[in-house]
């Protein structure tokens, strides 16, 4: 049985970080430190197994992302024992240049030829103690345009594929997710969020059926955590010359949270309804249902959601709804996720849907004393469109709006409602500075 590799990055740092003539030392020659001496701080990072073995040959990367490419920043190198030594800035153990808005840095590290481990650089880009190798993964699917094949190029980190007849594979990288780069000839090149799973599980559309409650369209067949579902892209629909974020494409969506808390954590899914309060309004499919997926011929791209928003007519403040948080849960604030993000900046949130009735886009956001709800209706049409919904709908629908401390997103009926729901975006924002967005 193959073992589970762990990569520990050892950070330790030399007593030559402080002027003791033992280590290297640079002149500054500009500046208000002028003619000072700066000091280098030599790291080390071991290479290793679970079992404490060196893995020889590895390699580790330092990768900066933003919206058009991936950039290959620095390559670290283990020697024939398995350590990496570096040098470091002194004052925060970084090992590049102080981090800049919108760009993203990520480490990277080759067990082989195999992305085996791969960690987000928080703090500007300073190195962590440890990263844990994963499973091998594969991210596979279809580029096109409706119906048609592309042929184009997809990109993950240092990994490229050719999509000829629209169909791309990408192995030797960790579970998890990943930023794919797209580039389909005179389409234009995007990127988009993909996840890679351990197990290739090739989902097969049913026939077609009118949706309905008692008829609810079948999709995704039920998989384990380690499944890998395709990760297609329609290049008419998903490549914009917009600045947006990809919130929620429900194109792996096993664990039901949200592409972004894949990356970030928290983007849990929930169901909310009056019956803590009483009332008899429900959801059905719930969205924990494998009833409630859309194959590819009943969505807008790829896979997407259907459920019903049923309310209970006898009670005074009904409502159905679905939703997910941005971070956390509003009352489960920790330090590592926060719960609230300030979208004070945003154009736009953004999704595709169709059904029949009227639903409320609704945000939850901290109040001075609790809870404050944000709501704009939209009647829903019986063919997909886009909405939008501004900064300036929510003023017009609610008097004011404060963007500031958004707790989560939800799709709510205080009348019967059917919805059907695809490709929710962040207009206005970058995927790559989300994370300077949150607070608690």
């Amino acid at each position: 049985m193959n073992k589970k590799l762990w990569l520990v990055l050892f950070a330790l740092l030399f007593a030559a970080c402080s002027d003791n003539g033992s280590s290297p030392s640079v002149a500054n020659g500009t500046g208000s430190n002028a003619g000072k001496t700066e000091i280098a701080c030599i790291d080390t990072l071991a290479l290793v197994d679970e079992n404490g073995n060196a893995l020889l040959n590895g390699t580790a990367e330092i990768w900066e992302l933003d919206e058009s490419a991936p950039t290959l920043v620095r390559t670290l190198v283990a020697d024939s024992t398995g350590v990496i030594t570096y040098e470091a800035s002194p004052a925060a153990n970084h090992d590049a240049p102080a981090l800049q808005k919108p760009a993203y840095r990520m480490l990277a590290a080759y067990a082989g030829d195999s992305l085996a481990g791969m960690t987000r650089l928080e703090n500007g880009g300073a190195l962590p103690k440890s990263v844990t190798l994963a499973k091998a993964g594969v991210v596979f699917g279809r580029i096109v345009d409706g119906m048609a094949s592309v042929d184009a190029e997809v990109r993950i980190l240092g990994k490229t594929a050719s999509a000829r007849s629209g169909s791309y594979t990408i192995t030797g990288l960790p579970k998890g997710v990943h930023f794919a780069y797209v580039d389909a000839d005179s389409y234009g090149s995007g990127m988009y969020q993909v996840t890679a799973g351990t197990v290739a599980v090739d989902t097969t559309d049913q026939e077609p059926q009118e949706p309905g409650i008692t008829n609810p369209p079948q999709g995704t067949a039920e998989a384990s955590p380690e499944s890998a579902f395709p990760n297609s892209f329609d290049v008419s629909k998903q490549i914009s010359t917009e600045q947006f974020i990809r919130v929620e494409d429900f194109e792996n969506w096993g664990n039901r949270k949200t592409l972004i808390g894949q990356i970030y954590g928290g983007g849990s899914w929930f169901e909310s309804s009056d019956s803590s309060m009483g009332g008899g309004s429900y959801i059905q499919p719930s969205i924990w249902s494998e009833h409630v997926f859309l194959p590819t011929y009943g969505s807008y791209s790829g896979t997407g959601i259907y459920t019903g928003l049923f309310a209970d007519s006898s009670f005074a403040q009904k409502f159905a709804g679905i939703g997910f948080n941005l971070g956390a849960d509003y009352e489960d604030v920790t330090a590592d996720v926060p719960a609230f993000y300030d979208l004070s900046s945003m154009e736009s949130i953004a999704f595709y849907a169709k059904g029949t009735g009227t639903i409320k886009l609704q945000l939850t956001c901290k109040g001075e004393s609790g809870k404050t709800f944000y709501s704009v209706p939209v009647e829903l049409q019986d063919k997909y469109q886009e909405y939008r919904i501004t900064p300036a709908d929510f003023i017009a629908a609610n008097g004011s709006v404060d963007l500031e401390e958004v707790n989560s997103i939800s799709f709510v009926a205080e009348e019967n409602a059917d919805i059907m729901l695809d490709e929710i975006r962040i207009y206005g924002l970058s995927i790559f500075e989300w994370e300077g967005l949150g607070h608690n």
